[in-house]
């Protein structure tokens, strides 16, 4: 098949690349073993990063030239494409926002204070939102909406080492 660690993502990149349409489904069709601890889930998660990054890199510009894929199909992989980046991102604007006000003490009119917010807001309110819009979409149960607050917590620990292996990927 492949060289990826994330071979079910890197098949469906495959599969599109040859013309093939591949549907989604929100509904769990297979049910799977979840990991039992924090470690675990970040180490799960970083590998999804990692292998999501790979396989993007090495596949993303046959697919947006591909005659197979229709230009909403394009559009969305484009959309997609950048997904773990946001961690990576975050991590990088917020970082630079901080040492630029804390250790160089640069005061650039507008933007240090309201740019560097909205930044970090943006960024912290975009999570739980998508999150949110996810559950929603999917119909999800009003007992599902509960742990919305505790998946949003640990999405932001996790950040950290998805953004870390973002960049092993690419």
């Amino acid at each position: 098949m492949g060289t990826s660690i994330t071979e079910d993502f890197e098949l469906t990149l495959k599969l599109y690349e040859q013309g093939y349409k591949v549907a989604y489904t929100p509904y769990i069709q297979a049910p799977a073993e979840a990991v039992s601890t924090i470690k675990r889930l970040i180490r799960q998660r970083m590998r999804w990063a990692e292998g999501h990054s790979f396989n993007i890199k090495k596949m993303f510009t046959r697919l947006i030239f591909s005659p197979n894929l229709t230009p909403a199909e394009k559009f969305e992989l484009a959309y997609l494409a950048p997904y773990y980046l946001q961690s990576g991102l975050f991590i990088l604007g917020t970082f630079s926002w901080f040492l630029s006000e804390a250790v160089f003490q640069s005061n650039l009119p507008f933007w240090t204070a309201v740019w560097g917010w909205s930044l970090v807001l943006t960024n912290l309110f975009a999570l739980p939102l998508m999150n949110l819009v996810g559950l929603f979409l999917e119909e999800a149960d009003e007992r599902d909406y509960l742990g919305l607050f505790s998946f949003v917590a640990l999405s932001y620990i996790m950040a950290p080492f998805r953004g870390m292996l973002l960049l092993k990927g690419f």
